[in-house]
């Protein structure tokens, strides 16, 4: 019998997960002016990733406060608090290879959120746990049981029912069904990514017995780093479409999304409230492995 609190935050992980994903699809769909004058949509993935990280990053400032907190208490709450106890004192270090992982991972998921359907988008990522179980036995020498295996074979068969309605939808524009597919490509090479992740985090990171809300965080402030070191080339590489849609015909374009939110500021509401619901509503794996280490 699974206890409550595993299954809210599984449950938890659902909701924000597709919050998240609508509201990144959303901001996807937004038309807004920019410095050519003219309306397009908000296509900067990278810059998304960005935010995603700002998200995880917020979840160190939400330790702190709450490590502040409890420490100022004449109890012994704060090593009872199941959020804030743990070994504050582990190298940050060990979370600099899972933000390299998902910095990759989230930057060609959203770009294939671009090119495809929300909803496909959403079912593709479940994909994660076929590569997570594969990884699991080659990597960490865990042994499943059939059931699991049945469910695996199950998944892999919506998998296909996915691709194919994608693939049937858009029949009779091949150009459309070209980026619809690509989308989906991409999708499924962001989870196998996800899924390294995973299996790093689990062999390597549980054992530091951290904080979930720090982890996360540092998780979150390697990334923000990187993603955003990232922008400055990406800026000035060219790229054709369906890869771009800025004047400037580069993979991002950071004068064009400024000028687009300031132009239109609807978009910092899918921008910043998607991925803080998403950081904080326990879907970053290392947040979820550590409750799984804690519980266990």
């Amino acid at each position: 019998m699974w206890p409550v609190y595993i299954i809210a935050v599984a449950i938890a992980m659902v909701v924000t997960g597709t919050i998240n994903t609508m509201s990144m699809k959303w901001a996807d769909k937004i038309n807004a002016t920019g410095y050519d004058g003219l309306d397009r949509e908000f296509d900067h993935p990278v810059l998304q990733t960005v935010f995603m990280f700002l998200g995880e990053f917020s979840c160190f400032l939400v330790f702190q406060i709450l490590w502040w907190y409890f420490s100022r208490r004449p109890t012994l709450e704060e090593d009872e608090h199941e959020l804030i106890k743990g070994n504050k004192e582990f190298n940050i270090f060990y979370f600099l290879p899972p933000a390299t992982l998902d910095m990759c991972a989230t930057s060609i998921m959203y770009l294939g959120l671009n090119l495809t359907y929300a909803s496909s988008f959403q079912m593709l990522r479940g994909s994660v746990i076929v590569f997570t179980e594969i990884f699991s036995m080659i990597f960490l020498q865990r042994q499943f049981k059939a059931f699991r295996w049945a469910g695996i074979f199950v998944i892999i068969i919506g998998l296909a029912t996915v691709g194919l309605s994608d693939l049937s939808e858009n029949s009779s524009d091949s150009s459309s069904s070209n980026q619809v597919i690509l989308g989906d490509i991409l999708i499924i090479i962001a989870q196998v990514i996800t899924a390294t992740q995973m299996v790093y985090e689990e062999k390597y990171c549980i054992r530091l017995d951290a904080p979930p809300l720090k982890a996360v965080g540092c998780e979150g402030l390697f990334g923000l780093l990187f993603t955003v070191l990232l922008l400055l080339p990406l800026n000035n590489i060219h790229v054709p479409k369906p890869y771009q849609n800025n004047p400037n015909g580069t993979i991002e374009d950071l004068h064009q999304a400024y000028t687009q939110v300031l132009n239109k500021p609807l978009l910092l509401v899918p921008l910043l409230g998607g991925e803080l619901v998403k950081a904080l509503g326990s879907e970053s794996p290392a947040l979820c492995f550590s409750i799984h280490y804690k519980l266990n």
